[in-house]
């Protein structure tokens, strides 16, 4: 069982907010500063971004201190994570947000995928990459707080923002995890170190990681058995709990999600 063999590997906060460069999982490793995470131990919080580079995901630190800095200022009550224009004037005040005491760093673990998945290429730390992968939505369930790291940066060839974290198959991925796995804890998109606000999903519907981008097309059908295996577990949850509503909707809704894979839905 994958779960066995791969358990969820993060960063307690305090040693991420204070790290100089983006270490991979190796290095973390040989210094003892990763922790596997139980959720008795308090709350993780698992970071989606984009790659800026295909063999390092921030080889000039343009993504990662605005991370830190962000989780600095969230951590001290300097910043706040507030809700979208539009969903304000909704909800006005009915909607609590996160506080200060939600960040606490002392029961805070990141996930980070270059810092918690195997980076060589040795056959095991390959092996154990792929087994990493097929459990990132089993991560995502774990995870109270999922972050959108997405701010506005520009490279060599190509300006990185939201709307090109949106497009990406594997941000995809991690999304419809989250959308799928659990309705409490909150999903926050930080495009600054002092912006941060709820992701608000009104359609409930999210799009598919099959017609999102992949700089290896190799992976678009190994995300798909991804999502399959994910919305198999998700409806046998629903029947075993007997909630037939989500069950029908979810049902109804996996040819979204299943789009721009050869699959088909699950009868």
């Amino acid at each position: 069982d994958d779960e066995e063999v791969f358990p969820m590997v993060t960063v307690p906060a305090k040693t991420f907010i204070e790290m100089t460069s983006v270490q991979p999982y190796e290095e973390l490793i040989e210094a003892e500063s990763l922790r596997i995470f139980e959720e008795s131990m308090g709350k993780a919080m698992f970071v989606s971004h984009q790659w800026v580079a295909s063999e390092h995901p921030d080889p000039d630190l343009q993504q990662f201190p605005v991370l830190q800095q962000a989780l600095k200022n969230l951590i001290a009550g300097q910043s706040k994570v507030q809700l979208p224009a539009g969903v304000e004037l909704v909800l006005g005040r009915y909607y609590k947000c996160p506080t200060a005491a939600d960040f606490n760093p002392e029961e805070l673990y990141i996930w980070y995928d270059y810092c918690c998945c195997p980076q060589g290429n040795s056959p095991r730390a390959v092996l154990r990459r792929q087994q990493a992968i097929r459990m990132i939505p089993a991560f995502v369930s774990k995870s109270a707080l999922f972050v959108i790291l997405c701010p506005y940066i520009r490279t060599n060839d190509r300006t990185l923002s939201y709307s090109t974290w949106k497009a990406r198959g594997w941000c995809r991925l991690e999304y419809l995890s989250r959308h799928i796995a659990r309705d409490d804890g909150c999903v926050i998109t930080i495009k600054s170190e002092s912006h941060a606000t709820l992701a608000w999903n009104f359609i409930g519907v999210v799009d598919s990681p099959g017609t999102g981008d992949f700089t290896i097309e190799e992976d678009r059908a190994q995300v798909g058995q991804v999502v399959l295996k994910m919305i198999w577990r998700k409806l046998h949850s629903y029947l075993k709990n007997g909630d037939r509503i989500n069950y029908c909707f979810l049902s109804n809704v996996q040819h979204i999600y299943l789009k721009g894979f050869d699959l088909d839905p699950i009868e």
